[in-house]
């Protein structure tokens, strides 16, 4: 599964174009024989499901209140990773704490030759020397034409999937042992060069495992959790922009808005 996820576009289909291509047809069979093996092993703890549930909740509402297919498709495919996520994490769960320590140090190693070969595209492309492992994004919201870290993933949302984890791995590494404190940095820093929305789900996840936050009582949790779905959803479906025709601003024309506006404040507005 892990070989086939670098190819990326085998096929183009109708309506779904590019998104399902080996991997995911691997998934299919993948996801039967776990659910045969592993049943209702699969069904995360509380302290896992509310944040995965609030992030494709947030995911979904935003895809529907923009009424565009491929945002619908998009939050489908976050649902499929998810999927695939649960059912490597309970296959890990059932190694035994010896097996896990050493499986995600190995992941980690992968992941950070994985992100430093990005890294070192990324300096390429700033250097003058145009990569696969960066895309040109003009106009991006905030930021003007930027530089996004890809690595080999085919974008910056797919990169931040693949080092998620990991990333996840060496914080807890750092916070409770004082170790992996190098990998956590690299990862953090392509992390932010992606450029990606996912970045609000890493920030959670590093809360989480924060040790004054996993002290913290469940509702406070909790609301955590709401707090950080809800910024989720304003801050991917909404921008702000100073107040005065759209057309005409950075993102008339551009697939980041639909240049309708949803209210005007001021001398600011909030732009779908």
């Amino acid at each position: 599964y892990t070989f086939l996820l670098s190819f990326t576009r085998v096929w183009v289909l109708p309506v779904v174009k590019a998104s399902v291509q080996l991997a995911e047809l691997l998934f299919i069979p993948l996801g039967l024989l776990a659910l045969v093996h592993y049943g209702k092993k699969l069904i995360p703890d509380q302290k896992l499901a509310w944040p995965l549930l609030a992030y494709l909740l947030a995911n979904l509402v935003a895809a529907l209140v923009s009424g565009q297919r491929s945002a619908v498709l998009e939050t489908l495919g976050r649902g499929y990773l998810i999927g695939m996520f649960l059912i490597v994490l309970t296959h890990v769960r059932a190694l035994g704490p010896a097996l896990q320590s050493q499986i995600m140090t190995i992941w980690q190693i992968g992941a950070g030759a994985l992100g430093l070969l990005a890294l070192g595209g990324h300096l390429l492309a700033l250097l003058g020397w145009p990569n696969e492992s960066v895309q040109v994004y003009k106009n991006y919201p905030y930021f003007g034409t930027v530089l996004r870290a890809v690595g080999l993933n085919g974008s910056g949302g797919m990169l931040v999937v693949v080092l998620l984890v990991p990333c996840l791995w060496s914080w807890y590494e750092w916070r409770h042992h004082g170790k992996s404190g190098g990998w956590l940095l690299l990862f953090l820093l392509l992390m932010v060069l992606s450029l990606s929305k996912e970045i609000v789900l890493l920030g959670l996840g590093l809360l989480l495992l924060e040790p004054r936050v996993q002290a913290m009582t469940s509702w406070k949790k909790n609301l955590l959790i709401g707090v950080t779905a809800t910024f989720f959803l304003l801050a991917t479906h909404w921008i702000i922009l100073p107040r005065g025709s759209v057309k005409s601003s950075y993102l008339g024309g551009t697939q980041y808005s639909t240049e309708k506006v949803v209210l005007q404040w001021g001398s600011i507005q909030l732009v779908e």
